[in-house]
């Protein structure tokens, strides 16, 4: 078995039915791999969701070392561009 610690960014923790303060820590079999993790989560579908593994973008297929930090993290877009306004 291993244990990762795994941190919930941004509006993921309203999936969990008792978000919890901080990190949550699970066990995995050995030989987990990001895509266990993720699957482990009751995100839907058309949830998606980008990986970091120990401050690195991880890839789904990744096997997660013990003790491993993971930080999961829902895309993100910026505002509205607005060129600058003439005569002011």
């Amino acid at each position: 078995m291993l244990r990762v610690e795994v941190h919930l960014h941004g509006g993921l923790l309203r999936y969990l039915p008792d978000p919890p303060r901080g990190a949550l820590w699970r066990e995995y079999p050995a030989g987990a791999r990001v895509a266990d993790v993720l699957a482990s989560f009751d995100f839907p579908a058309e949830q998606r969701v980008i990986v970091g593994v120990n401050g690195q973008t991880a890839k789904l297929d990744d096997v997660l070392p013990d003790s491993a930090r993971l930080d999961l993290v829902p895309p993100i877009s910026g505002g509205q561009y607005l060129p600058p306004s003439k005569g002011i």
